[in-house]
């Protein structure tokens, strides 16, 4: 959203370019069209062209082809990114969510106080709200209750799913780069 972008680029310490620029210095697309580029991306295109990429790339696979659909991976995403106060990818995961064809009401849904008892999608949204906040403390029978509503393959990729939202924090919670640093 475009108070989401406005902090990001006041907060920058590295130039952010327009998205024509940073589009020019990025690998040519393969497959798709070309669209508003977030502020993260816009700053490390001229630095970091490939690795750029290939974040957008991940976080498009992510977004777009998860194995648990579209309107559960919004959510989990949306669940973790809440959790962390992540700003980006909480507007991320809203768009993705009434991409997904949810409304007002159920995205206010999200918010409110879980059902009692609590449903299988709202006992993985919990889930991965502990995974983001006390991994450490997921006993392995809430993990293996988790396993079995999903299934071996989407229970990983949950994780992954959870670990990947947490990243856009980990990015943002490091020291700011400086102009001329050196990127280890």
């Amino acid at each position: 959203s475009p108070e989401f972008a406005a902090a990001d680029e006041r907060s920058a310490c590295l130039p952010i370019l327009d998205d024509d620029a940073a589009w020019s210095r990025l690998p040519p697309l393969e497959q798709g069209r070309r669209q508003p580029l977030p502020a993260w991306a816009r700053m490390l295109a001229d630095s970091l062209p490939g690795a750029t990429a290939a974040m957008l790339e991940l976080d498009a696979l992510q977004r777009q082809r998860s194995p648990l659909g579209p309107a559960l991976a919004a959510k989990v995403r949306w669940t973790a990114a809440q959790a962390n106060h992540c700003a980006y990818s909480v507007a991320a995961a809203e768009g993705d969510l009434r991409r997904a064809g949810l409304d007002d009401a159920a995205l206010a849904s999200l918010e409110s106080a879980p059902a009692t008892p609590p449903s299988e999608e709202q006992l993985i949204l919990n889930f991965a709200r502990r995974l983001t906040l006390e991994a450490d403390k997921i006993s392995d029978e809430e993990a293996a209750r988790i396993a079995d509503i999903l299934g071996d393959r989407n229970w990983v990729a949950l994780v992954l799913l959870v670990r990947f939202t947490m990243a856009w924090v980990a990015m943002r919670a490091r020291k700011p780069f400086r102009a001329g640093q050196r990127v280890v």
